[in-house]
């Protein structure tokens, strides 16, 4: 069922007649390179993250077999100072994160 407004939308912004400079056919190829592009974009993106979450899965794994093994030392002097600081960067923007999810929950 089209409504009254989709009506009114289809007439102002349809050209009932066709440009004469229109392709079907290069039209249908722009939209599938669009479509192409898009979804190895995503696919890159997926990957990136998972990479991410690996890289910090890791290191977490590796730390909790070295205090099993009894090899204990403190989270800072395993990882190192700069390590430590770019897996703690990564939890302190998913906290922020979240902070501003919650602000937004909040004021609606």
């Amino acid at each position: 069922m089209i409504t009254e407004n989709q009506k009114k939308d289809y007439n102002k912004f349809f050209d009932h007649k066709a440009d004469a400079s229109f392709v079907a056919r290069h039209n249908k190829d722009v939209v599938d390179e669009v479509i192409k592009e898009t979804i190895a974009t995503s696919l890159r993106k997926s990957k990136e993250y998972t990479e991410k979450i690996k890289e910090r899965s890791d290191a977490v794994a590796t730390y909790l077999k070295s205090v099993a093994s009894g090899k204990e030392k403190s989270v800072d002097k395993y990882f190192g100072k700069k390590n430590l600081a770019h897996l703690r960067g990564q939890r302190i923007v998913e906290v922020i994160k979240g902070k501003i999810k919650e602000l937004h929950e909040v004021k609606n």
